[in-house]
């Protein structure tokens, strides 16, 4: 009978199979880039834009600039599944709170006795917010679990520029729905959006049924009727306006982690002050 693999082992596996995804990915979008630039294709990607925007029923009116908190986030555009929950608050991307200090609001060192901070600003369809996660999502989740850090996650859409049928805004309000219907899944369903990303964009049904296979039902109406698509416009602009340019940025203990050092290392640090 085979060894069943350690916990360590099986993490390495998992970074292992997320890096070779991410590989080929990469690979795949060279390919696609030299393709497109010969022109071959132009026609064809104009008319799939257009099927593809249909077929995942996006939204063609202007989205609200004011709208709903989850129930599992804050006024900041954050969703931190360990801090109490919230109810009847709304933001609005008209009303853009200013940065301390040069820092993003809600973004601060922890009091004396706290856990460590950590906040994260990912895209959805972006290709090292996966590569990220594969790494280390397992093991933010876990120190998050064991009450060793604060983590917050701010998931914001300045890929949409790059996608048919604003995935990013799409996949975040997912993410959304289920931080307010579901808090205690949202991190496992935040890794498996992801892990899906070498697959491609999914459709809002295919939303939906992710979050289903993850054990979250029940968010249909929000997915499709982008009930937090206010709440995503909000967390985007007020990222561009405090000057996060790129995802993942990563703060913390309340500083811009300026990718110096192992990440393990320097969050081990952090908790230990």
């Amino acid at each position: 009978m085979p060894e069943e693999l350690s916990k360590k082992e099986k993490t390495e596996q998992r970074r292992a199979q997320a890096a070779a995804r991410i590989s080929a990915e990469k690979t795949r979008e060279r390919r696609r880039r030299r393709m497109i630039q010969a022109g071959t294709f132009l026609a064809a990607v104009v008319i799939t834009a257009g099927i593809a925007a249909l077929a995942v029923g996006n939204r063609a009116e202007p989205i609200s600039s004011s709208g709903p908190v989850p129930a599992a986030a804050n006024v900041f555009g954050g969703v931190n599944t360990q801090a109490p929950l919230s109810e009847g608050l709304n933001v609005n991307a008209e009303v853009i709170p200013e940065t301390v200090d040069g820092t993003p609001p809600g973004i601060s060192a922890p009091a004396e006795g706290e856990p460590a901070s950590v906040v994260l600003y990912v895209d959805p369809n972006c290709v090292h917010c996966a590569e990220f996660e594969g790494y280390y999502g397992e093991t933010l989740k876990q120190k998050a679990e064991e009450g060793a850090i604060s983590l917050e996650t701010r998931a914001i859409a300045i890929l949409d520029r790059n996608s048919p049928t604003n995935y990013s805004s799409r996949a975040a309000n997912a993410m959304a729905c289920v931080a307010d219907a579901a808090p205690e899944k949202y991190l496992e369903f935040t890794g498996a959006v992801f892990e899906n990303f070498p697959s491609g964009e999914l459709a809002n049904q295919g939303l939906i049924d992710l979050a289903g296979e993850h054990g979250v039902d029940g968010i249909s109406d929000c997915v499709k009727d982008g009930t937090f698509r206010p709440f995503v416009k909000f967390t985007t602009e007020a990222a561009t306006e405090h000057g996060i340019t790129g995802t993942p940025t990563i703060f913390i203990n309340g500083h811009l982690w300026d990718l110096q050092g192992g990440f393990e290392t320097v969050l081990n640090e952090a908790i230990t002050g």
